[in-house]
This record gives C-alpha cells, structure tokens and sequence, in this order.
C-alpha cells in the first residue's frame, strides 16, 4: 500500500494569502465558564480537594459559581455536596476540575460534561495520555484566547 503524500495547497484564500485561514477550537466555555464542577472536593484541610475547591470557590470569577462534588461528603467549606455531577440541580456544568479517575471521567462525560481541565503538573505526557485513556484530543494551551 502506498502511502499518500500532502503538499501544501497554493490555492489563493481569503484576501490573497497564500496559506489557508487557520481554525481554533472554541475553548470559550472552558477559559470562561459559567459554573465549574470541582469533581474530588474535599473538606479535608491541606488535601487537594480542598485547596482545589477553596481556590476555585473564592479566587475565580464564575457566575454561576462552583459547585463541590464528591459522595463522601454532606458539605465542603459549608456548601452542598453532591455525590454525582448529575445530581446537581440547576444550570449546567461548563467545566469540571477533575481530581479523580478515567473512568470517573467517562461518567462526567455521559452526563454532559464535555470540557476538562486535568491538574497534570505541566507534564505533558500526562495530560496526552488521560486524552488517549479517554479517547478525546486534548486543546492546547496555545489555542486559548487572550484574557483580558
């Protein structure tokens, strides 16, 4: 079987550049959401759960605010806990701030979760292979919007 080769079209496009118009995915939901979902809250002090859900909960700017989820927790810094993303009532979840496993991740994705962000340390062989294990490919950092 041969294997095709791709030039690079010199058709003319939009205003007589030479190269293609470049297309980005739209990650508006997932640099400005709505309402977050801190999936592995904790109410545990010095746990990542915590710092997690306090940090999102009181040092972002979401309107329709944070919300905690984790089955073994009533409460997390005084606010309802839920035990299933879908059990949250309201308005959807734009993102969810993932502290858990896969195939957690795989049930957020059946209940409408669609836009991730994984904490992987920088390292972004990690972040590549949560993407593979899940079957989705990941947005990089450098498709994101200007802030501000």
């Amino acid at each position: 079987m041969r294997a095709e080769v791709l030039r690079p079209s010199t058709a003319v496009h939009d205003g007589g550049s030479a190269n293609p118009p470049v297309a980005f995915a739209d990650i508006s939901r997932l640099v400005r959401p709505h309402r977050v979902a801190v999936v592995g809250a904790s109410d545990r002090p010095g746990s990542l759960g915590y710092s997690t859900y306090h940090n999102v909960r009181d040092n972002s700017v979401i309107a329709g605010g944070a919300v905690p989820v984790n089955p073994g927790y009533e409460t997390v810094l005084s606010d309802r806990c839920y035990p299933r993303v879908a059990d949250v009532p309201g308005e959807p979840i734009d993102v969810a701030i993932v502290l858990v496993t896969a195939e957690q991740v795989r049930l957020l994705q059946a209940n409408g979760v669609d836009e991730f962000h994984f904490y992987t340390l920088n390292r972004a062989e990690l972040t590549y292979s949560i993407a593979h294990i899940l079957g989705v490919r990941p947005v990089p950092d450098s498709a994101a919007p200007p802030v501000g």
